[in-house]
């Protein structure tokens, strides 16, 4: 049974970031090198896993393959398990991750994991994909047992799946409550470690969603897997949208919008929870309630859900431009809660390029909604992709000098990749790797000259910004409304002679230098 393991990956890979300051060998975990945008062609920064990626590779621990590629779909081998558990022990113990080159590759890694305790049984086939179970086995000796802090709460036997009894459970049961592994949710209403039944039945195409078709949303309690201050809330399931380039609409079927009555009933039973974002996602939001009749409904939810006693901020993410209403732009700039931020994916903007990827939207789609969004100080980000088959040096050149019209606050690109069972992946004219690595160098030097004046523009500005965090220089960590999690720059900051605030407080920074992504500054 292949299972996709990069989320687990990533979270052990930054295992060191939620180590405590105190406990030796923290400070061996310092970047050894620098990551730049375009260094693995398949990860873009606006994936949700880019953070992960981009650290990862500078604490030297993912290098990607031969190929220029990080392939972020690939199933994670067992020798990868063991790779990543002896670099972060030997990072741990010396601050380096240094291991010369043998055949097979991973045997460096094997032998040390065994000298160092860290592997207490044989793998007849290094290069088997990893189970779940496999994977916490191998980890769970990464690092000395104090050195993982407990931040969850669950008692031995407590998974159905994993008796007490059961083999590796200490392991898993260890890494679950350093937040490194998380249960796979809820199934026949009970937590699981392993859901082999449902990945069998999802194989077999046999799909559960919480949005059906009657739009009736399975009830149950709400796990947070963020920090406690910051939440994402789904307000609908699966896309009508049948891009050439995407399969979701065949994994996750048609759009199916959330009732209105649950969506505020999570985000008010999160507000007295402490979260004080609320992040409203779906395949596609400026799509909500048009499947109960009648158009877009995004605006009526986002103006009830900003009323909820305790929605400090509410940020609304991937809004296609075609049904980014005038109205809802409106709502966005003129509520004070509402993060004045739009996600945009326009994905290119040459109308023969967009055809054939069957976006809904036209190119004076998209330069409507960039302009109305400007036009009312409001913050953009999109997505685009370039190497799309057929795609022209002339059609990709016209994507280039939008840029500097559009203004992108923030971009995050990608090169076209073939998706198996989509249009696109069997059209003729398929772009060459290198011409697509040679557009997206292109593209994101010209916006990065873009985004450095941007932020060169907020100097000398005070904004109310949300602590997320503090580095191991002692700076503090945030981002104001103008900044999402997980995909855009940090504003990092000092206290200087205020009081040292805690994570999850707003505080009033005034920026005082600006680099290409990132803002630094004091508390004002």
């Amino acid at each position: 049974m292949k299972k996709r393991l990069l989320s687990l990956l990533l979270s052990a890979a930054l295992l060191c970031g939620a180590l405590p300051t105190a406990f030796a060998g923290y400070e061996n975990f310092t970047p050894k090198t620098t990551y730049t945008d375009g260094r693995f062609f398949d990860v873009s920064s606006s994936d949700w896993f880019y953070e992960n990626v981009r650290a990862s590779y500078e604490y030297d621990l993912i290098n990607g393959y031969n190929d220029g590629k990080f392939h972020p779909d690939d199933d994670l081998t067992i020798a990868q398990a063991v790779k990543l558990a002896a670099c972060l022990n030997s990072l741990y113990s010396s601050g380096t991750a240094d291991f010369s080159a043998a055949s097979p590759w991973y045997q460096p890694y094997v032998d040390y994991a065994r000298r160092n305790g860290i592997l207490t049984q044989t793998f007849a086939d290094y290069n088997a994909h990893a189970s779940r179970r496999e994977f916490a086995a191998v980890l769970a000796g990464a690092l000395p047992r104090g050195a993982l802090q407990p931040i969850n709460s669950i008692a031995d036997g407590a998974i159905p799946d994993v008796p007490a009894s059961a083999e590796d459970a200490d392991a898993i049961y260890q890494l679950y409550r350093a937040g490194v592994l998380r249960k796979l949710g809820r199934v026949d209403h009970k937590d699981a470690f392993l859901d082999t039944d449902a990945l069998e039945k999802a194989l077999g195409g046999v799909r559960k969603s919480y949005c059906m078709d009657d739009h009736t949303y399975y009830a149950h309690d709400r796990v947070l897997t963020t920090p406690s201050y910051t939440a994402y809330t789904r307000i609908g399931e699966g896309c009508s949208n049948c891009c050439t380039f995407c399969a979701i609409p065949k994994i996750r079927g048609p759009y199916r919008s959330r009732p209105e009555a649950d969506i505020l009933r999570e985000i008010e039973s999160l507000a007295k929870q402490g979260v004080k974002e609320h992040i409203l996602v779906a395949q596609d939001t400026s799509r909500y309630g048009m499947d109960f009749g009648g158009g877009s409904k995004l605006a009526e939810l986002m103006q009830k859900a900003a009323k909820i006693d305790g929605v400090d901020w509410l940020r609304v993410l991937y809004c296609y431009p075609e049904e980014t209403s005038e109205q809802l732009l409106d709502i966005i700039a003129n509520t004070p809660n509402i993060c004045s931020y739009v996600d945009l994916p326009i994905q290119h903007v040459n109308d023969a390029v967009l055809k054939r990827m069957h976006r809904r939207g036209t190119s004076a789609d998209i330069r409507r909604a960039v302009k109305g969004a400007h036009e009312r100080g409001i913050t953009l980000r999109t997505s685009i992709i370039v190497g799309f088959p057929g795609e022209t040096e002339e059609q990709f050149q016209e994507l280039l000098d939008f840029l500097p019209e559009a203004e992108f606050d923030r971009l995050g690109a990608f090169t076209y990749s073939p998706e198996e069972g989509t249009p696109a992946a069997k059209m003729p004219d398929q772009i060459p790797e290198e011409v697509k690595a040679e557009r997206l160098d292109r593209l994101m030097k010209r916006q990065a000259a873009i985004a450095r004046k941007k932020n060169q523009a907020r100097v000398g500005t005070v904004e109310k910004v949300l602590v997320t965090d503090r580095n191991a220089r002692g700076e503090i960590l945030g981002r104001s409304q103008r900044e999402a999690p997980e995909t855009d720059g940090e504003i990092i900051f000092t206290a200087g002679e205020s009081k040292m605030p805690s994570v999850g407080d707003f505080v009033d920074v005034r920026i005082e230098k600006a680099s290409t992504y990132d803002l630094t500054g004091v508390i004002a």
